[in-house]
């Protein structure tokens, strides 16, 4: 990325040079294996890691890049991200990642051994960026994001329809592994029919009620033990739901304007 590299081994030296409390990071969470631990993503790109890879000059590289990891996270997945915050991060990242494309594009790379070789020379610029997937992933979501809150704007969709942390898959894969939690130790069914995840549903969603009014059902009491992690980050949205959308196209142009602007 410009004069700057995108490394693992950034990771690596602060894992081996820091204490865990700076960065609270571990091996296996660059572990290039297991490419679908949303754990691992999430604390690579974390405000201390980035914290500590912007003090190093030569780490910039991997600084903008998990950045733009942490914009993704911010911008789809977390649940109490505003929707201009959505907005704003989601499209930082198309531009980031459009002008990054565009400078490998129109750069003048120089190899030793065949200068003239188109091929290797295209390969070497894909490798020099996200995969084309990811790209096309982030564009389609960015406008579909865009598409959905200016339906909302002239009221063709709900404001529930705002939730986009519920369009991803980490919250289907969580419900499947509450479900087969359910399950109980002695038995070793993984999978279900539809029948009896319908069921399996039902009591999450009772579950789930009842930790939103904080355990009380009438005269009675429920205490669910939690770890102190998932109380730092837990959001009641049944006090506080949204109730309309104070946003206008012309606020939006100055939001996506404004992740435009350097």
């Amino acid at each position: 990325m410009g004069d700057y590299r995108i490394s693992i081994e950034h990771l690596i030296d602060l894992i081996e040079s820091k204490n865990k409390v700076e960065h609270n990071l571990i091996k296996s969470d660059i572990c290039p294996k297991d490419r679908q631990n949303y754990a691992s993503c999430r604390r690579i790109s974390s405000e201390l890691v980035l914290q500590l890879l912007k003090e190093q000059a030569d780490y910039k590289g991997t600084y903008i890049y998990l950045s733009l990891l942490r914009s993704v996270i911010i911008g789809l997945i977390e649940k109490s991200t505003t929707v201009e915050e959505r907005l704003y991060h989601i499209w930082s990242v198309v531009f980031t990642c459009r002008f990054w494309w565009t400078w490998l594009q129109h750069s003048k790379l120089k190899i030793n051994y065949d200068d003239n070789n188109d091929e290797i020379i295209d390969n070497i610029k894909a490798n020099s960026f996200i995969t084309k997937p990811t790209f096309w992933c982030i564009e389609i979501n960015a406008h579909t994001l865009l598409y959905i809150v200016l339906l909302v704007i002239k009221r063709k969709l709900p404001v529930n329809a705002l939730n986009t942390y519920l369009f991803n898959s980490q919250t289907c894969e969580n419900t499947f592994r509450i479900a087969r939690a359910l399950s109980g130790p002695s038995s070793s069914i993984t999978n279900f029919t539809v029948k009896s995840f319908t069921k399996k549903c039902e009591k999450i969603s009772i579950i789930n009620s009842i930790k939103s009014r904080g355990g009380q059902i009438g005269e009675y009491n429920f205490k669910f033990p939690q770890h102190h992690k998932v109380e730092k980050e837990a959001h009641d949205y049944s006090i506080n739901p949204i109730q309309h959308l104070n946003l206008t196209e012309s606020d939006i142009e100055k939001i996506i304007q404004s992740a435009f602007e350097p």
